[in-house]
């Protein structure tokens, strides 16, 4: 049976369930340019869904689920937002490869 929720903290539910993942999806993003700050604001954003979840609200199932949404948030939505940030604001040149050389690998394109 459902638990009727109303008033401020039905309000106070919903602004948890959209600012959460608002700073996941920030984070990934934030992490595609600076790596350090994305993975600080995603591990804050996942930390407070786990504690807020898991024992505030008491769904240890729920935090679960949320924390390994948040990881793999921060590994597929970053890349994505930047392809869709080159895309809308990037501007594209031509380039012309002229030489590659490298020393180091093995089988790379220094090899004939």
């Amino acid at each position: 049976m459902a638990a009727d929720i109303g008033g401020p903290e039905a309000l106070q539910l919903l602004m948890w369930a959209v600012l959460l993942p608002c700073l996941m999806i920030l984070g990934a993003g934030i992490g595609q340019w600076v790596l350090w700050i994305g993975v600080v604001i995603m591990l804050v954003a996942v930390a407070v869904a786990a504690c807020l979840i898991g024992g505030a609200w008491g769904r240890a199932g729920a935090a679960t689920l949320a924390s390994v949404s948040g990881f793999a948030l921060m590994l597929f939505a970053g890349p994505a937002m930047y392809e869709v940030y080159m895309k809308t604001a990037g501007d594209p040149v031509a380039a012309v490869v002229t030489e590659v050389t490298d020393e180091n690998n093995r089988w790379g394109a220094g090899v004939t």
